[in-house]
């Protein structure tokens, strides 16, 4: 993860986690994680294309052999 002096006041947190940390606390948190996802990786890589001239794209997999993740 690309990472920026910038960022939150030098608080160390790089483009996803701080990207992640606000999509968290969206809706009192209570989003799919589909709608998660999707928000980070479309405001990271944006951020990053902007601020750094750089890519940075988050990717997200699942089996199809495990159940639903549930964050809380």
């Amino acid at each position: 993860s690309w990472e920026s002096e910038s960022l939150d006041n030098g608080k160390g947190n790089g483009y996803f986690t701080r990207t992640l940390i606000e999509a968290f606390r969206q809706k009192d948190g209570l989003l799919p994680l589909s709608d998660v996802f999707a928000y980070v990786r479309d405001k990271v890589s944006s951020q990053v294309r902007a601020d750094l001239k750089k890519t940075q794209t988050p990717m997200f997999q699942i089996s199809q052999q495990g159940g639903g993740i549930i964050l809380g």
